[in-house]
């Protein structure tokens, strides 16, 4: 190997790895710094279950008043296409009721019983006075300026001609 060849093959090699190490100790110099739309310190989960009956506008009311950044809840669709909010497509465990949300028209849907185990938690209950299941554009619609994660529980094909 000729000393010319030595010399671009070290030269280039060298430039790469300083640039390389610049470009990961300073990605700034390339790229500008993402801006947060914003930062999350609390997220209610299923709006506060434990506090309040899971998933109901309650819950949902309770975690924006004492301050939460993120409300988190998952829906269903109901036989009659309305999208619900409720944690379980099986109604058992929440109001004793061992029928599917699909299978209901949204008019039919059982109330929440007044006392649910918090699934995520051993040992806890929570109750309330709010046994209604509540439609996702009620929440929506209730809470115009809170972030909503939304977990789609049913993977469903359906879709309706425009």
């Amino acid at each position: 190997m000729s000393s010319t060849a030595a010399y671009y093959l070290l030269s280039t090699l060298g430039g790469y790895l300083v640039t390389s190490f610049l470009l990961l100790k300073y990605p700034t110099l390339l790229h500008q710094r993402k801006k947060q739309r914003f930062l999350s310190k609390h997220i209610s989960h299923r709006g506060g279950a434990g506090e309040n009956l899971e998933n109901t506008m309650a819950a949902f009311q309770h975690a924006v008043t004492i301050g939460t950044d993120m409300l988190e809840l998952d829906c269903h669709i109901t036989k009659d296409e309305q999208v619900v909010v409720s944690h379980d497509e099986n109604l058992k465990r929440s109001t004793g009721v061992n029928v599917n949300i699909s299978d209901l028209k949204y008019c039919e849907l059982p109330p929440y019983l007044g006392k649910l185990d918090v699934t995520f938690q051993r040992a806890c209950q929570c109750e309330g006075k709010d046994n209604r299941i509540p439609l996702l554009k009620e929440v929506f619609e209730a809470f115009p300026n809170t972030p909503i994660n939304i977990d789609i529980k049913v993977n469903n094909n359906y879709s309706r001609p425009l």
